[in-house]
C-alpha cells in the first residue's frame, strides 16, 4: 500500500497524476484505485463506493479510505463517516477520524464531531485533536482544551458554518485566499531564514487543483523554493474557483 501510493496512506498526500494509480487488476486495493482515478476525472458518483471501505478489515486501505472520502465528499455523505466509529482500532485511528472530519470542511461533520468529545472528551488529547479540526474548518484558536469548552465552540460552529458552503478556518473556503496565506508565509520564512509555518494550506491546495504544491510546512524557503511558490500560484489563479465550494482535481465536488 505505502509503495503504491508514495507514502504511508495516513499521511496528507498527492493523490499523483490523471491515470497513475489506474488498475485493471482485481482486489480491494485496484478497486480503491479505480474509485480514486474516476474521482479525480470528476465522477463522484463513485464516493459511495468508498463507504464500505471506511469499515475495511486492513488497517492501512482504511485510513486511506478515510482521507480519500473526507477530500471527496458531499454535505449529505459526511455522516457516513459514523459506521467508523464501529471500527476504532486505537486512539491513534481515533485521532485520524476527528481530524478527517475537519478536513471534509463541511458543517455536516460538526454533530459527529460533538458525538465523540461526548464519547471520549475526558481524554485531554481527544479533545485537543477535536480542536485542531475545529481550527481546520472553524478558525479556532487559543480555546481551553476541556470537554465543556470544546461542546460550546462546536455548538457556536454548527449555526456558523453551514451548508451549502465549505469552510476554511471561519470562512467560506476559497482556493484564492489559501494561496494568499500560501504565500505570506513563505515570503516571511524566506526572509527571516526560517522553516516556513503553514497549516494545510499546500494539502487543500493541491487536493482542489491536482497539482501538487511545491513547499510543505517546516520546509526551508530558499529563494529558488519561493519562485516555485510564485508559478504554482500563478497557475493556481489562472484556474477557476468560486467561493464556498469544494474541488477535487478541479471539479465541484457537488457537481
Amino acid at each position: 500500500m505505502s509503495a503504491l501510493f508514495g507514502q504511508s496512506p495516513y499521511r496528507a498526500c498527492f493523490y499523483g497524476a490523471m491515470g497513475q494509480y489506474a488498475s485493471k487488476e482485481c482486489g480491494a486495493l485496484s478497486v480503491l484505485c479505480n474509485i480514486l482515478e474516476s474521482l479525480k476525472a470528476g465522477d463522484f458518483s463513485k464516493t459511495a463506493e468508498l463507504r464500505s471501505y471506511l469499515t475495511h478489515t486492513d488497517y492501512d486501505l482504511r485510513q486511506y479510505s478515510h482521507q480519500l472520502f473526507a477530500h471527496a465528499c458531499s454535505h449529505q455523505q459526511v455522516e457516513w463517516f459514523a459506521s467508523a466509529f464501529d471500527t476504532i482500532a486505537n486512539p491513534e485511528e481515533l485521532h485520524r477520524i476527528i481530524f478527517r472530519l475537519g478536513e471534509t470542511l463541511s458543517g455536516s461533520a460538526i454533530p459527529l464531531l460533538r458525538c465523540l468529545t461526548e464519547q471520549y472528551g475526558d481524554d485531554p488529547e481527544v479533545c485537543a485533536q477535536v480542536l485542531l479540526s475545529m481550527r481546520l474548518m472553524g478558525g479556532y484558536d487559543d480555546i481551553e482544551c476541556c470537554q465543556d469548552d470544546i461542546l460550546n465552540v462546536l455548538s457556536e460552529a454548527e449555526s456558523r458554518c453551514t451548508p451549502p458552503h465549505y469552510y476554511y478556518r471561519g470562512n467560506i473556503v476559497f482556493a484564492g485566499d489559501i494561496t494568499k496565506e500560501l504565500v505570506t508565509n513563505s515570503v516571511i520564512a524566506n526572509r527571516e531564514r526560517r522553516k516556513v509555518v503553514l497549516f494545510r494550506q499546500p494539502q487543500i491546495l493541491s487536493v482542489f487543483s491536482g497539482t501538487d504544491c511545491p513547499i510543505q510546512h517546516g520546509q526551508m524557503v530558499a529563494d529558488n523554493n519561493l519562485s516555485d511558490v510564485f508559478s504554482y500560484v500563478a497557475a493556481i489563479a489562472r484556474m477557476t474557483w468560486q467561493p464556498g465550494v469544494k474541488y477535487f482535481y478541479r471539479h465541484d465536488i457537488s457537481s
